[in-house]
């Protein structure tokens, strides 16, 4: 089987079975025909990246809540059963790339955190998360969830 490159390159037709101008012509064709293939694959493989990574992240969407409220239980109750369905959820999240962020202390940044409230603690250095009222996600680079975040702003 010929490799796409050998089917590319031109090849040379006896002149008694089509003119020169002939040739060309439908060499051009062919040609233009190759790369537009070619393209349609690549957009094709693009779309269906693109697509694939969509329905991953409404699939997690729907996760997070329940993942939400393991956090806050374990927390608030302090079980260790609920800490380690809660820990295993997370380095299973890890395992597919995708990561929780967001910490007490960071520094505020808009285009990772959504600011819920803003208080006003000179303890505090400004623009720094006072509090994290729910982690934000990331799959790979492609933020899944906005972090919801109390910030510090000194005026």
């Amino acid at each position: 089987m010929k490799t796409e490159k050998e089917l590319i390159e031109k090849v040379p037709i006896p002149s008694e079975w089509v003119s020169k101008e002939k040739y060309n012509e439908l060499n051009d064709k062919y040609l233009r025909s190759v790369a537009d293939y070619q393209n349609l694959k690549r957009r094709t493989e693009e779309k269906n990246t693109q697509v694939l990574l969509e329905m991953k992240k409404n699939l997690i969407n729907q996760f997070l809540p329940i993942v939400d409220d393991l956090q806050l239980a374990a927390n608030e109750l302090q079980e260790e059963s609920l800490f380690m369905i809660f820990r295993k959820t997370i380095l299973m999240f890890a395992e597919n790339q995708i990561y929780q962020y967001a910490k007490e202390g960071e520094e505020f940044d808009d285009n990772l955190h959504n600011a819920i409230m803003v208080e006003n603690n000179p303890e505090k250095e400004n623009n720094t998360i006072l509090k994290v009222y729910k982690h934000g996600y990331k799959l790979g680079d492609n933020i899944i969830r906005y972090a919801d975040v109390i910030v510090n702003k000194i005026e």
